[in-house]
């Protein structure tokens, strides 16, 4: 009888630590669910978002040129319509980033994509008014700058993107590693996840 005791206390003593490491084991879960949510909800749309970019503000400036030259309206009305759909972008984008080198170069890409608008403003002024060469110097100089400016600075935002999403699949894999997830034994649901995503993989 007197063993009774020793192993209540041991049976009570080997609950405790399985119910401690479940316990841990659990909070290492939900927060390698809430890391793969960013990355699949925040950096991943980030990265797309931002990698189209460049190639819309090349399409405004081409475009810039050649009503510069034309001077057909349809030029005009196009490129209205492409840099609203480019500033939407731009604000969708600011919704996406999280780290403080993300918004600081996101805010320096908005800054340059207003000037670059508002100095195509002042060509079509300058044009109306019969002021052609200040209007090319405007555009092969200011805009120009304005535009590459907008452009460079969406890079670095690309890097600082790539950086974070690198940080946070780092975190995942350490929490996927743990102890404690490995004695709850590996799911491919806990895994981090790659990327590119296999949704996104080029291949032929």
């Amino acid at each position: 009888m007197r063993l009774a005791p020793e192993v209540f206390l041991v049976s009570a003593l080997v609950i405790l630590v399985l119910g401690g490491v479940a316990g841990w084991s659990l909070h290492a879960l939900n927060e390698l669910v809430e890391v793969n949510r960013d990355i699949a909800t925040r950096a991943v749309p980030a990265i797309e978002t931002t990698s189209g970019l460049p190639e819309s503000f090349r399409r405004l400036v081409r475009l810039e040129a050649k009503y510069l030259v034309l001077r057909d309206r349809a030029y005009a009305d196009l490129w209205n319509e492409r840099a609203t759909r480019v500033s939407s972008e731009l604000d969708r984008l600011g919704t996406l980033l999280a780290s403080a080198d993300e918004i600081r170069w996101h805010a320096d890409a908005v800054a340059a994509f207003a000037r670059y608008r508002a100095l195509v403003d002042q060509e079509r002024a300058l044009l109306t008014r019969g002021e052609t060469a200040r209007a090319e110097q405007i555009s092969g100089r200011d805009a120009r700058e304005a535009a590459d400016h907008a452009e460079a600075s969406l890079g670095k935002l690309m890097a600082a993107t790539n950086t974070a999403l690198r940080r946070a699949q780092a975190d995942a894999g350490a929490l996927a590693g743990a102890p404690g997830m490995r004695w709850c034994g590996r799911s491919r649901a806990a895994s981090p996840p790659r990327w590119p995503p296999p949704a996104f993989s080029r291949s032929g």
